[in-house]
């Protein structure tokens, strides 16, 4: 039997300070298109865990009060697994709509699953989200990293 997995994560303006913890069941995130129009263009989302899907409001209300007791002020309207799990149809062809246009939009995210070569030793990695893991980048670094084409370059 295959277990779905959800992933906990955390929102943040540039400095890994947290102010916002959700969950989303997609790997890719798209969910920071959202975050950025609520929150601002300066958002980023870390992946903090990945959890099987039917565990996940457990560990939402976990990471939220553990950020708490670190001291981070953050901006939950509640103590976490309030998200949603089901979407009307309405809703699905609103968020497929918007995806689309996101994904269109940013070659960052059609180029995730492309080869890339660390410029500094000349070492090539399979794809963007092995040379992240092997170098231990944050998603926001290798987004950055990406852009100006000085640290690393698409294959």
């Amino acid at each position: 039997m295959e277990h779905k997995l959800t992933y906990i994560y955390f929102l943040h303006n540039g400095d890994n300070i947290p102010f916002y913890v959700g969950k989303s069941i997609n790997k890719n995130l798209h969910r920071s298109y959202q975050h950025k129009k609520t929150y601002g263009k300066n958002t980023l989302i870390e992946v903090i865990d990945t959890v099987n899907t039917d565990d996940w409001k457990f560990w939402e209300s976990y990471w939220i009060e553990q950020f708490k007791q670190w001291g981070f002020i953050l901006k939950n309207k509640n103590n976490g697994g309030g998200g949603p799990i089901k979407y009307s149809e309405v809703s699905k062809q609103l968020k497929s709509t918007a995806m689309k246009k996101l994904w269109e939009d940013n070659k960052f995210y059609r180029n995730w699953s492309k080869s890339v070569i660390y410029v500094p030793t000349g070492k090539i990695y399979p794809t963007i989200k092995s040379a992240k893991e092997d170098l231990l980048i944050s998603w926001p670094k290798m987004y950055k990293y990406l852009q100006n084409q000085e640290i690393f370059k698409y294959n």
